[in-house]
């Protein structure tokens, strides 16, 4: 990996990806900071509406709001504006808009309905106006889980990837974007600087972080890596078990209403199975064939 790369991949999304997610992380502390008593609480729930705590890589889930005075009201939908965010990663949930195909960071005007019969004031995020599909997201998979070389962590799906908003406007290509960054000791990238084209020097894994200088780099794309996906021999997002999804929500009918959600990726764990149990020797042509699965 040259310096150079590093470095062009900073200068192209770096700064304003950093600033995005400072931005972020200012106002989850500032929404924390001021919770007020507003019946209005929007969550990562199951398809019934329960809130969740954790999710199991790979599960899908949703988002719900939970407004008992909007239910008795009679209000059947309204808006609200989503961001939904991996701190570890920098994965976030978005789409797709112009003729550019310029990714947005924030689903604005997403329609939530309520979903839990009438007066439940339960709501969910559906793929447009008067629909009763809800938007499924699915937290994070791997490559490939049939092949030991496929267990690479990538991002996983959200259905439909197409939906409306409140304006009735198309959203395209609806999802999880980016994903790839990491945070890497800046000596073992050869230049603290990440400015000069500098072959990676040989930095000994005990004397990490060298310098104690670390930098924040989108690696996204980038060839021949360890984490790189078997298909394409590339580095693409994902999330990673025990990494934190962040949810905030704002009620475009009433500014009072934003609140913010947090839920915890679960460990998969792995089983290998071999068959048979117990081996004999000598057999000759009559000995079985070992299985692993």
């Amino acid at each position: 990996m040259k310096g150079t790369i590093a470095a062009s991949v900073g200068e192209r999304k770096g700064g304003l990806a950093l600033k995005r997610r400072g931005f972020l992380i200012g106002l989850v502390v500032a929404v924390a900071l001021s919770a007020t008593a507003w019946g209005f609480e929007p969550y990562f729930s199951d398809a019934a509406g329960n809130k969740l705590g954790t999710v199991w890589e790979g599960q899908q889930i949703y988002i719900a709001v939970k407004d008992p005075d909007k239910g008795a009201c009679g209000i059947d939908q309204f808006p609200v504006d989503l961001v939904v965010f991996d701190f570890k990663t920098g994965a976030y949930l978005g789409y797709v808009y112009g003729t550019e195909q310029t990714s947005s960071a924030t689903i604005t005007n997403a329609v939530f309905r309520e979903m839990g019969g009438i007066g439940s004031g339960l709501y969910f995020w559906v793929a447009g106006k008067n629909s009763s599909t809800k938007v499924a997201l699915q937290v994070g998979k791997r490559d490939d889980y049939s092949a030991i070389e496929g267990q690479t962590h990538i991002l996983g799906t959200v259905s439909p990837s197409t939906i409306k908003d409140w304006s009735d406007k198309t959203l395209s290509d609806v999802g999880w974007k980016e994903g790839a960054w990491e945070y890497v000791d800046q000596d073992v990238l050869g230049d603290p600087d990440l400015t000069n084209d500098i072959t990676p020097v040989d930095v000994g894994v005990t004397a990490l972080p060298k310098n104690k200088a670390a930098a924040r780099v989108d690696f996204e794309g980038f060839t021949h890596a360890l984490n790189a996906t078997p298909g394409n021999n590339k580095i693409v997002g994902r999330f990673e078990n025990n990494d934190t999804l962040v949810l905030i929500a704002a009620d475009r009918t009433d500014e009072r209403n934003i609140d913010q959600d947090q839920i915890k990726i679960h460990d998969t764990v792995g089983k290998l199975t071999v068959v048979p149990s117990r081996l004999e020797y000598g057999c000759g042509p009559a000995c079985q064939n070992i299985i692993i699965k």
